[in-house]
């Protein structure tokens, strides 16, 4: 009898011996763990890594360009960097005009000019910004120059308007006013007022 009372004694010790072992070793791996994740450097550099990778700016690029369009580049490109992105200069274009080290920021235009048109536009017209690389005026279209992409930024203009425009181009020689874009069949004061502080030539 003693025997058998010893025995259960002996099994019931064990049983809370293990127990009790079990919950500080699963205390000791919590803790771990915690530590890991607080020191660990692999997810700091993820982290870092993830914000380098959306840190960039989106530009537009139009002119005398192989490819004009809207270009996603990496945060601190500079001007030739939309250059090659838009498929490289075309053979119209002034090369040395245009400032190809400039620091690029999104929203930028970068407006490549031909040398016809640096020409006629003479000092005063380089001077005023009027066909500068970056230009002081970014949000407003030459409707003398623009192609039809980019004329149908403009409210109310799609795509037979844009080609009605480039016609008239063609037929006149230009607009000699942003007043004159409403001979264009279909562009009346209404719509002329909602475009007027949009374009230039």
């Amino acid at each position: 009898m003693k025997k058998s009372i010893t025995c259960i004694l002996i099994i019931i010790l064990s049983v809370v011996f293990a127990l009790s072992t079990g919950c500080q070793n699963e205390e000791a791996v919590i803790e771990l763990e915690q530590e890991r994740s607080e020191t660990d450097p692999i997810q700091v550099l993820s982290e870092e890594e993830a914000a380098d990778a959306v840190s960039t700016v989106t530009v537009y690029v139009c002119g005398a360009v192989t490819h004009p369009g809207v270009y996603e580049l990496e945060d601190g490109s500079r001007v030739v960097d939309a250059i090659y992105a838009s498929g490289g200069m075309s053979t119209e274009a002034d090369r040395d005009y245009i400032n190809q080290a400039m620091l690029l920021k999104d929203g930028d235009k970068v407006y490549i000019p031909t040398c016809e048109e640096t020409a006629q536009a003479g000092d005063s017209g380089i001077n005023s910004g009027n066909l500068s690389g970056m230009q002081d005026e970014p949000d407003k279209v030459n409707i003398n120059t623009a192609d039809a992409k980019e004329l149908m930024t403009l409210p109310g203009i799609g795509e037979a308007k844009a080609a009605l425009i480039i016609e008239y181009r063609e037929n006149n020689g230009g607009f000699d006013s942003i007043e004159d874009i409403m001979k264009i069949s279909g562009i009346k004061e209404g719509m002329f007022n909602k475009i007027k502080d949009r374009i230039r030539i």
